[in-house]
């Protein structure tokens, strides 16, 4: 209270309007990041340190404008693609210099699979990382990429998984996005995604016994993919894709208002 020295009364303090400081709001939340790991040991801790300070590297692989000092002995033994690179007779094998067609955060996860036996990307990196891993023929980095997507297959994204694992010959990821896909018809004919079938995997889908959805979601799912295609399918193929669907199972009703 403050005394008033006119009147000698008390009155009530006015608190000052308490201000919220600058910067107090909280920070977004971070994408989480995925740890990859499995198929290979990380390399002895002597040659990590060589390898995080630079030291008796001899060569560089470059990517997204960056520069990464390796060994060659080291990436010749986990990939494929760098042995074939660094091997005699080749322009990359007399230079010690690799240019990929990759981001840079792509490239630098690749390289510490390869020499920590693990990485972190983001969710959104890991389908790219995974299509570096096939380019460079990094066997164990496939396999743990191809692990992870699995773990995370919905029915709202198993179509493009499928087409990314035939793309890549990705056999357990192919067969995992198709059981997915048969599993849950439904949601997945519902999901942006199921346009993107070609005609040999909607027709597979479609022929599989252990397809769970009732032939109404059946053939509903059937004709909106023939509306979603550019070019269209052409005429003769229209009626092989149709025939799969089981119409005897139709409910009568739906026959005649919308089939027939």
């Amino acid at each position: 209270n403050i005394v008033d020295l006119e009147t000698g009364h008390c009155r009530a303090a006015r608190m000052a309007p308490r201000k919220r400081p600058r910067g107090s709001s909280p920070p977004p939340p971070q994408a989480a990041r995925l740890v990859l790991t499995g198929g290979t040991e990380p390399l002895p801790s002597r040659m990590l340190h060589f390898w995080q300070k630079g030291q008796f590297c001899d060569a560089e692989v470059q990517a997204g404008g960056r520069s990464f000092s390796v060994h060659r002995l080291v990436l010749a033994s986990k990939c494929e693609f760098f042995e074939a690179a660094f091997g005699a007779g080749m322009a990359e094998g007399n230079s010690a210099r690799v240019e990929l067609q990759m981001s840079a955060g792509t490239l630098e996860a690749a390289l510490s699979f390869i020499y920590e036996g693990r990485c972190e990307v983001g969710e959104e990196e890991l389908v790219q990382l995974l299509q570096a891993a096939h380019f460079l023929r990094a066997s164990d980095l496939v396999d743990a990429a191809v692990a992870e997507v699995q773990s995370r297959l919905t029915p709202q994204n198993c179509c493009g998984a499928l087409g990314l694992a035939e793309a890549h010959s990705l056999a357990p990821l192919a067969v995992a996005a198709q059981e997915m896909a048969l599993r849950q018809f439904e949601a997945c004919a519902a999901s942006d995604g199921f346009g993107g079938l070609s005609y040999a995997q909607l027709s597979t889908l479609l022929a599989d016994d252990r397809l769970e959805a009732r032939e109404e979601v059946v053939h509903a799912a059937t004709v909106r993919w023939v509306g979603s295609q550019q070019p269209p399918p052409a005429e003769a193929e229209l009626p092989a894709l149709f025939s799969l669907v089981r119409y005897p199972l139709v409910a009568k009703e739906y026959l005649e208002a919308t089939v027939l």
